[in-house]
């Protein structure tokens, strides 16, 4: 992420700062889904969350899955697989 909120005003990377140069990655490991889904209830109950989600700080990654079908801002997109995208931050 390279701002703090994402959707509905969720606060997923509080760090995050669009002119810093870096990207906030947000992590959520399989084994944590259920724990993510309930941070993504409270924030959307108003709630605080008392854990913080894991992320890095990266200048680009690269991503690789197994779906044809995936986002970019908001614009579904559809491609062969495995996809492959490369993100970097261009200051």
């Amino acid at each position: 992420m390279n701002f703090a909120l994402a959707g509905p005003n969720m606060n997923l990377a509080p760090q995050a700062n669009v002119g810093d140069g870096w990207l906030d990655l947000v992590l959520v490991q399989k084994a944590e889904r259920k724990q993510f889904a309930k941070f993504l209830e409270n924030i959307l109950r108003g709630q605080e969350n008392q854990n913080q989600l894991n992320t890095r700080r990266v200048k680009e990654l690269e991503v690789e899955w197994h779906s044809p079908h995936y986002h970019v801002d908001d614009q579904a997109q559809e491609d062969t697989i495995p996809v492959k995208i490369k993100i970097k931050v261009i200051p």
